[in-house]
């Protein structure tokens, strides 16, 4: 999982804000729809 590789870089490397702040804009659309399959499965 992409997202989960992402993370586990993070905690290895941290790096600056704004780097964060562009991979977030990046993926989110992904993080969305992802939540959006998480909560209509309830």
């Amino acid at each position: 999982n992409q997202l989960c590789r992402w993370l586990y870089r993070i905690g290895l490397n941290p790096i600056k804000l704004n780097e964060i702040q562009k991979i977030v804009e990046e993926h989110k659309n992904e993080i969305i729809k992802a939540w959006q399959g998480h909560f209509s499965k309830r």
